[in-house]
């Protein structure tokens, strides 16, 4: 789904399309091997520079897939696997260092909302050759986040805040109804 957020999907598009993706996958599969085959998959989210709703993306995207997976009759035993990348459609070429604070930002909003791995692009890669700082600071905000902020010692950082969970019901009631939308179209 990372490739439609950066063709202009929205937040709910990407997740409404996700889920489509593996409602499709899903449907080919023989039904006594669709249980290995969720455990499977992993879906690619873009993690962009909108803090709280990246982070109600990626929480909406878990829960809504473990609801299609009950409509398959699946056992939802093993969670989704989120890849997460740092999007480049929301770096400006006139101050480098705004995208640095952008792709920072974008990356904690992955670690909070529960992405199992994260790519950080350079914040200069969008519009030029990486500097060698650049790529210095995009590896280096993998160890801030886990070892100087501790992300990685906490399971949950989001749960609890009734702003996140109102924000990732209302995603996913919209994403939910997207991709229905998707499937009544003839799915993906």
């Amino acid at each position: 789904a990372l490739c439609f957020q950066q063709a202009g999907a929205t937040l709910v598009q990407e997740v409404g399309i996700a889920l489509s993706i593996g409602s499709e996958f899903l449907s080919r599969c023989k039904k006594e091997d669709r249980e290995k085959a969720a455990q499977s998959l992993f879906v690619r989210l873009s993690a962009g520079s909108l803090y709280f709703p990246e982070i109600a993306k990626i929480r909406a995207l878990r829960l809504l897939w473990s609801q299609m997976l009950a409509a398959y009759g699946i056992e939802d035993s093993a969670p989704l696997w989120v890849h997460s990348e740092t999007t480049q459609t929301d770096k400006t070429i006139t101050d480098a260092h705004t995208n640095m604070l952008r792709t920072t930002t974008a990356a904690m909003s992955a670690v909070v909302g529960g992405a199992n791995n994260l790519v950080i692009h350079p914040y200069d890669s969008g519009y030029q050759k990486p500097s060698a700082f650049s790529r210095r600071i995009a590896r280096n905000v993998h160890h801030i986040l886990n070892e100087e902020a501790g992300m990685g010692r906490v399971s949950d950082p989001s749960s609890g805040s009734y702003y996140l969970e109102n924000l990732t019901d209302t995603i996913a009631e919209k994403s939910w109804s997207f991709f229905q939308l998707i499937e009544k179209q003839g799915g993906f």
